[in-house]
């Protein structure tokens, strides 16, 4: 089964950026992957509080 995505493009500082990138390379990670994380956990833990 094909898994579909979507981008997301957004606007931040470029040392923000640059410290990101450097320490997910140092723990060998993927920057998309370690934001696709922080974002599922956003949406999980404001939908266990605020349930729609």
């Amino acid at each position: 089964m094909e898994v579909k995505t979507a981008r997301l493009t957004f606007l931040i500082e470029p040392s923000v950026k640059s410290m990101f990138e450097k320490t997910c390379a140092s723990k060998g990670v993927k920057p998309s992957e370690v934001a696709r994380s922080l974002i599922e956990d956003y949406v999980s833990k404001v939908n266990q509080r605020n349930p729609s």
